[in-house]
């Protein structure tokens, strides 16, 4: 009896804890999706929404910041390798493409 009993109550308490932690915030309209949460009538929105464009911006200024260094790299490797001028991006493998 115990060997069910015992996965049984622990099942139940996993989707107990589920509900209580996100789904019943998500259905209120205070849960942080991936999409920003549609504003109620009468209501704030949520806290979420105010830092996904904070979160945004910063993310898409490392981005460049990584990309202007991976373009510095492939500079310095182009003046290693002994070329003067760094080869065009057609000539670059890309991922994912046979060698």
């Amino acid at each position: 009896m115990t060997a069910y009993l015992l996965p049984l109550l622990a099942t139940a308490a996993a989707f107990a804890l589920t509900y209580v932690f996100c789904m019943r915030p998500m259905r209120q309209g205070r849960g942080c999706a991936m999409t920003p949460p549609q504003p109620r009538a009468g209501r704030q929105a949520s806290a979420c929404a105010a830092t996904d464009s904070a979160a945004s911006d910063g993310t898409d200024a490392e981005i460049k910041r990584l990309r202007e260094e991976v373009q510095l790299l492939h500079h310095e490797l182009d003046l290693r390798s002994g070329t003067a001028e760094p080869a065009a991006s057609a000539d670059r493998l890309r991922k994912g493409e046979p060698r």
